[in-house]
């Protein structure tokens, strides 16, 4: 298959969304940023992690599901079990890392950095449960929840072969348990409770990311325009914005037509999934979007969408040691511009870098 055709199968506006998406999050982690006074959790009930969720979904059934179709569920779960692999690897690598960071961090500059965890070097025990996915510090929680999920995709998957009702009714009904039954979840020995990201809750935002996937492909790697259903959406992403964005902080006058508190994040408020499927809905079934995909201007962004994993991965230590430059330094303009800046610029190469990477195993295979 020629490079054009393989573009062609592929939509640039899911590599943008994951783009922004990480590079939110790398924003929202940081304490103090002021940068996270724009970023989407100011706009509506859901926030970036929703995003990159949905959009795992997304990805794994354009992936995966072919390949479970085309070549059977051995090579389908093989190929899901491998990237689980390289997905736990990563988070290996990133619990080291901070770990590493923050005992360098606590001896160059003596500080006490209260609110970062882990804000010491743990012991053989704590090293070993947070290894085993038992014990996750604040800010290293996002990868473990994709891991379980993506280790589900074979079963949900199979359901889906069966039916779309098979798949989606008993996730939602397994999501609803988890919002009823608080010890519906992964016990994590930090916190005394269960993972921040209920994987029984969160399962049910990526199986709806696998169904907009199948309607995705379905209509040629876009979703339908329905007028209705678009207008729909635009209003309740405009209730959300005037109840929960922050107009006080902005200097604006308050919109809010009621007070509505922050919907439950950790087992996923139905606020929190109508508000992000209302976005990507509009994101990927708008032409104006699809139009601009290739400029020149998004480009960075779709490379950081491309390589997500080493771009999450690089924003996760950028992040933390933003916050080690917050805690240390303060967080004056001067700060700002460098934290936010310079993790802007890191995150960006390391795709740059991948891409290239990328490229030059794709002209090797082409020239073989």
């Amino acid at each position: 298959m020629s490079g054009a055709k393989q573009r062609s199968r592929r939509d640039g506006r899911i590599d943008i969304l994951r783009g922004i998406s990480l590079l939110m999050i790398f924003v929202d982690h940081i304490g103090g940023n002021r940068v996270s006074q724009i970023t989407l959790r100011n706009w509506g009930f859901s926030d970036a992690a929703e995003v990159f969720v949905i959009l795992a979904g997304v990805s794994s059934m354009l992936a995966y599901g072919r390949v479970f179709e085309q070549e059977g569920a051995r090579h389908g779960v093989v190929r899901v079990a491998l990237r689980c692999l390289h997905l736990y690897a990563a988070q290996v690598v990133l619990l080291v890392s901070t770990f590493l960071i923050v005992a360098l961090w606590a001896h160059y500059f003596g500080t006490e950095f209260l609110g970062i965890e882990p804000s010491r070097p743990p012991g053989l025990g704590a090293m070993a449960r947070a290894m085993g996915l038992a014990q996750l510090p604040t800010f290293l929680d996002i990868l473990p929840l994709y891991i379980v999920l993506l280790a589900c995709f074979p079963l949900m998957q199979a359901l889906w072969r069966i039916s779309p009702a098979a798949l989606l009714l008993p996730s939602l009904l397994v999501w609803r348990a988890a919002q009823i039954y608080p010890w519906l979840n992964i016990h994590n020995v930090p916190s005394g409770g269960g993972w921040f990201f209920n994987p029984f809750a969160w399962q049910f935002l990526f199986a709806l990311g696998m169904a907009l996937a199948v309607e995705h492909r379905r209509r040629g790697f876009t979703l339908p325009r329905w007028r209705p259903l678009r207008a729909v959406a635009v209003v309740y992403l405009l209730y959300a914005l005037l109840a929960v964005a922050p107009w006080r902080r902005w200097g604006w006058y308050d919109w809010r037509p009621l007070i509505v508190f922050a919907p439950d994040k950790s087992t996923l408020d139905p606020r929190r999934i109508l508000d992000v499927v209302a976005m990507i809905y509009l994101a990927l079934s708008s032409e104006r979007f699809r139009a601009v995909q290739d400029h020149w201007l998004l480009r960075p962004l779709a490379m950081c969408g491309r390589h997500s994993l080493e771009v999450f991965a690089a924003g996760t230590l950028l992040s933390l040691l933003g916050r080690l430059v917050f805690t240390t330094f303060g967080t004056a303009p001067v700060a700002q511009v460098v934290v936010n800046g310079g993790g802007f610029a890191a995150m960006m190469a390391v795709a740059a870098w991948f891409e290239h990477r990328a490229r030059q195993k794709m002209a090797h295979r082409l020239a073989a």
